[in-house]
């Protein structure tokens, strides 16, 4: 096995985490003296009895959240399958990826300031409010189902990560399989139901109001040190527009007017300048390909220093991922993030204008609100994909069990209710088992194969 799929991990990271979690553990006993503290792992539940009456209130309206149970057990059902059978694609193809792409464990965290991919101001408020919502919507169809609350209150793990509603567990245990399917349903169904507005409002604040700021060339990504670019005064968020007379409207005509010129060649280049909001024109000498490479045999090739990027093409993407290929689209929407996105600060925003409805706003608060709806939709999907899967202590093994229950009732009815719930039971566990096994063979089929 290469060992080198820890190389890249942040120890002192991983090593804050497993020092609190064992600190906290071995400090259960102490902790769960007071009443209002409890352990779930190392999460520490901190316990009250503040918006009990609200949740009974709201949950006394049978007829709604029954509707809203079942909607979220047939959202599960589906969710269920769909993102198992992703998880073993994935297992499949894992062979493919080289040991030094393999995802490392701290990205499979999907807390804010841990994974080094979201972001920590959007993260944290986009956990809380899919957090809180999953935990109040758990509450609701509980009590309409005639469940007691316990208590609620604030989850920590080292800070703040959301809120928590907590059913009495035996009791769940013993009502009857519809109710309690509902009740486990409730949370990932509300935060799909969710994902999916938040989405729209996402759409529709980008495509009612966002225009390019130059309509024609690329935008420039990045630009590298004592390249001619950085001498033309080229900068992130400019939209570069030709070199030497060529004009730049994609990767293949910015290669060929590269490639048109020697190194040590003036020629002129012309570029929109978000700063200046105008066209800039520029001479400069171009460079040669050993600045990047490090390699003196490609100092006679030239080099001028960009990466660039489509700027129509790109909007028309988050406007519209679903484009030509459905599922192809909406995992690249998804991974937008593993990209270096957020999915759109800096330089993308700087190609860009306001026209329409929202134009009126700052861009800075914009841009806050288009990230934010992002945010809140990928939090609540990936909390509603996660808690949908097969696996203990995960909402979907509630309903996985008593799904697994009522067809071995109706397959098999000679067997009792007992040994329907032990068999139901071993199955639930060997599911989990394969479960993890799939997440963490992504971590460490890389490094076997």
């Amino acid at each position: 096995m290469d060992l080198s799929i820890f190389s890249n991990i942040t120890f002192d990271v991983l090593i804050f985490i497993l020092a609190y979690s064992f600190i906290v553990i071995a400090l259960k006993s102490r902790i769960e003296k007071n009443k209002n503290f409890s352990l779930m792992g190392p999460f520490l539940m901190i316990k009250s009895v503040l918006g009990i009456n609200l949740i009974q209130r709201i949950g006394s309206h049978k007829r709604l959240w029954h509707g809203f149970g079942i909607l979220s057990i047939l959202l599960v059902a589906i969710l269920m399958p769909s993102i198992f059978v992703l998880l073993v694609v994935e297992a499949l193809i894992v062979y493919k990826i080289p040991a030094s792409k393999a995802p490392q464990p701290t990205e499979l965290i999907g807390i804010p300031g841990i994974n080094p991919f979201i972001p920590v101001i959007y993260g944290i408020i986009a956990l809380i409010v899919a957090v809180v919502i999953h935990e109040l919507f758990h509450g609701f169809v509980a009590k309409s189902n005639g469940m007691s609350i316990k208590s609620t209150g604030i989850l920590y793990f080292i800070v703040p990560i959301g809120a928590f509603v907590e059913l009495d567990e035996e009791h769940m245990k013993k009502i009857s399989k519809k109710p309690r399917s509902m009740i486990a349903a409730a949370g990932p169904g509300i935060n799909f139901v969710l994902a999916f507005v938040f989405l729209m409002l996402f759409f529709g604040m980008v495509s009612t109001t966002v225009v390019p700021a130059y309509h024609n060339g690329m935008g420039v990504y990045s630009v590298y040190s004592n390249s001619a670019a950085q001498h033309a005064g080229i900068v992130p968020g400019d939209i570069l527009i030709s070199i030497n007379n060529v004009t730049i409207n994609n990767d293949s005509s910015l290669e060929y007017a590269i490639n048109s010129t020697k190194p040590g060649m003036v020629v002129g280049t012309s570029y929109w300048d978000y700063n200046k909001n105008a066209v800039v024109t520029q001479y400069v000498t171009m460079t040669n390909k050993s600045l990047l490479t490090g390699n003196l045999n490609n100092k006679n090739l030239p080099f001028f220093g960009v990466s660039v990027v489509s700027t129509t093409g790109f909007l028309s993407f988050i406007k519209n991922p679903f484009n030509g290929n459905f599922i192809g689209g909406f995992v690249l929407f998804i991974a937008l993030p593993f990209l270096g996105m957020e999915p759109i600060a800096q330089p993308l925003i700087h190609y860009y204008t306001l026209q329409g409805p929202l134009a009126f706003l700052p861009l800075s608060y914009f841009w806050f609100g288009v990230n934010l709806f992002y945010w809140l939709f990928w939090m609540n999907l990936m909390l509603s994909l996660t808690n949908a899967l097969p696996a203990v202590p995960l909402d979907g093994s509630y309903v996985y069990k008593d799904g697994v229950s009522y067809l071995l009732e109706k397959l098999f009815k000679k067997i009792d209710a007992i040994e329907v719930d032990k068999i139901s039971n071993n199955i639930l566990v060997i599911t989990s088992f394969l479960v993890f096994f799939l997440i963490i063979w992504q971590l460490i089929g890389p490094h076997i194969i």
